[in-house]
């Protein structure tokens, strides 16, 4: 039996990648003491550019998505796409419609049934076929995170289709061309970023990075060769642009600033993947790795553990500057780790355990590489759904 795809490093990846994300939607406060105080203009400002977090998501679905089907394909000299599809429904859809019925059902009772006035504005039917990012109206309590899920799925749906029909030798022309496509589709709707179109370049440079790692180019190990201090360098410099990027950059400079981001967040995969003399490897932190498998629950949920804690906190007591900084999100990340590890463990797991009958290397031959895949994405603990 061939074994599955693994890279150890990626686990840590994506629990930063939610980190940042849980951080760009704390430190809600409707207090204007608050607002106007520089501490927490400072914390709520640099928090926010936590939404690239989902841009990595996108570059790290792209490259791990794209390396199982490249492996499968090396493996099997095919791409099994129904299995592909249910594995992708028994991974994502479960905790998606929960989330849903969550938000359009459970919630807007309970408010009504306590007083409190709600209305949620989105459509139900957008979401439930995946097309709402196509359809943005503000989403209210757990909605506002789905936009990057039915991102996803929509790549999930034509993808392997491309990878099955197009030779392996044309995937290059391919992933230029999607990827210029996304760039024209964002220079001419700026106002449009949930858009698939304006976000597809992410998944796709992901793609074609996985391209260049299984096909081993050369490209590859020079950027892993580089010395340390040039890594860090690119680390710091990277970060840098991001933390900074909302002093300099204006709307019709997003498609060239995105592109550049995906190309920091490659470098990030190759590397934690390939790096000869990285600064630190993810895998080293038990928790990081840990909970990194927790992470499409962590991002499905925690907006939801946010508005909860969130309107307890403001019902019963007012809050200091202390208690938004500090006190509810601290409440609110130990929550969502609870409310993510009991999804995974007593609801996500069964699911899982069926969606591993499906798998490609299911009694196949080792291609040759050697290569433990375990938790890879599509595989095992997956990226899925998040961002």
């Amino acid at each position: 039996m061939s074994k599955k795809v693994f890279f150890p490093n990626l686990d840590g990846l994506r629990f930063f990648a939610f980190l940042a994300v849980f951080f760009a939607h704390s430190f809600y406060t409707e207090i204007d003491a608050i607002k106007e105080t520089p501490l927490w203009n400072f914390c709520y400002t640099l928090a926010r550019n936590g939404v690239y977090g989902v841009n990595f998501f996108f570059v790290l679905s792209g490259f791990l998505i794209t390396y199982l089907f490249l492996d499968e394909k090396d493996k099997t000299k095919t791409v099994d796409v129904k299995a592909f599809y249910i594995r992708r429904v028994l991974r994502i859809w479960p905790l998606f419609y929960a989330v849903i019925v969550v938000g359009f059902v459970i919630i807007p009772n309970l408010m009504h049934a306590i007083g409190e006035p709600y209305e949620e504005k989105s459509n139900i039917f957008t979401y439930f076929f995946f097309i709402n990012n196509l359809f943005p109206v503000p989403a209210t309590a757990v909605l506002g995170v789905l936009w990057s899920v039915a991102i996803e799925e929509q790549f999930y749906l034509f993808w392997p289709l491309i990878m099955f029909f197009t030779p392996a030798k044309r995937y290059p022309r391919v992933f230029f061309s999607l990827i210029l496509l996304s760039f024209v589709f964002a220079i001419f709707y700026p106002g449009h970023p949930e858009h698939t179109l304006y976000c597809i370049s992410d998944l796709v440079l992901g793609s074609w990075l996985a391209y260049l790692a299984f096909n081993k180019s050369p490209l590859i190990d020079k950027i892993a060769s580089i010395p340390k201090w040039s890594t860090l360098l690119i680390y710091i410099a990277g970060f840098a642009m991001i933390i900074t990027h909302r002093s300099w950059n204006n709307e019709y400079f997003n498609p060239f600033l995105r592109i550049l981001f995906g190309m920091f967040f490659a470098f990030i995969i190759i590397d934690q993947n390939y790096g000869k003399h990285s600064v630190m490897k993810m895998s080293k932190s038990r928790f990081v790795t840990f909970w990194g498998k927790y992470t499409y629950g962590l991002y499905m949920t925690h907006f939801m553990v946010i508005y909860f804690i969130g309107k307890i906190m403001r019902t019963y007591y007012t809050k200091s500057l202390f208690d938004v900084l500090i006190v509810e999100t601290v409440i609110t990340f130990v929550f969502s780790l609870v409310v993510a590890y009991v999804s995974y463990t007593w609801f996500e797991s069964p699911f899982l355990k069926l969606k591993e009958k499906f798998a490609y290397y299911r009694g196949t031959r080792d291609g040759g590489r050697g290569t433990d895949y375990r938790g890879s994405g599509d595989e095992g603990r997956g990226t899925d759904g998040v961002g």
